[in-house]
């Protein structure tokens, strides 16, 4: 019988500049199916996508790991992946126009 092969999501959000969200606001996915983070997930092999929904106000660099930044993974029968994920919220901006009449 052929070893399991799991495919675990870690997420690490960052708020040093006012934000207030969790790794629970960002929602992640498998191949468009909905997975929780920090759980290792069943995958079988081949190539699959990892990806989160975004919010306004973080940036991140992509992704890390065994996934490419773009959150490609190439999956191989009994071996267990883990890509990383960081957000970061940005300094809000103050935008003032002035008009003259």
């Amino acid at each position: 019988m052929p070893s399991s092969t799991t495919v675990t999501l870690h997420k690490t959000v960052v708020n040093d500049n006012g934000g207030t969200l969790g790794a629970d606001d960002f929602q992640a996915y498998i191949d468009g199916d909905p997975v929780t983070w920090e759980t290792p997930l069943d995958v079988l092999p081949g190539t699959c996508t990892v990806s989160e929904d975004g919010r306004q106000g973080y940036s991140t660099p992509g992704w890390t790991g065994d996934c490419d930044e773009d959150g490609i993974l190439v999956v191989e029968q009994g071996n267990n992946y883990e890509c990383s994920i960081t957000n970061d919220d940005q300094p809000a901006t103050l935008t003032v126009c002035k008009v003259i009449i």
